[in-house]
């Protein structure tokens, strides 16, 4: 059995752990491959770092990938970047098509319509999700 490629769609990293950590595990233990979106922070930040180490945890061996939209609370997140919530939808749907026509997922995993607790950013990344 093929086990089908695998792209989750979160607004901050440590959501991937929180929220389908135990998702991802499984998949990777199945023999599936996973790729991790997280809409705002950046590469090169402390919480690239800590994601990178925490999907090595769960055994996926992609490079995560980091939108690079400011964290609604927390704008320091992405110097110099707009807040996740505040940049064109459109401009955010070509860029999440583009990793996806790159990674040719099957399965694309994101937060309910509420966004779990109704946190902004979770909420956005629904919409993005659904819209990419």
């Amino acid at each position: 059995m093929t086990v089908p490629r695998m792209m989750l769609v979160h607004a901050h990293p440590d959501d991937e752990s929180l929220w389908t950590g135990g998702t991802i595990a499984r998949h990777v233990e199945l023999g599936g491959d996973v790729s991790v979106v997280t809409a705002t922070w950046a590469t090169g930040t402390s919480r690239h770092g800590e994601l990178r180490n925490a999907l090595t945890e769960l055994g996926v061996t992609r490079e995560p990938i980091m939108l690079g939209f400011a964290d609604d609370g927390v704008p320091v997140s992405a110097p110099g970047a707009k807040r996740f919530c505040d940049v064109s939808f459109d401009k955010q749907v070509r860029i999440l098509v583009g990793h996806i026509r790159r990674l040719r997922p099957e399965i694309l995993l994101t937060y309910d319509p509420v966004g779990i607790y109704g946190h902004r950013d979770h909420v956005h990344a629904h919409r993005l999700g659904g819209g990419g």
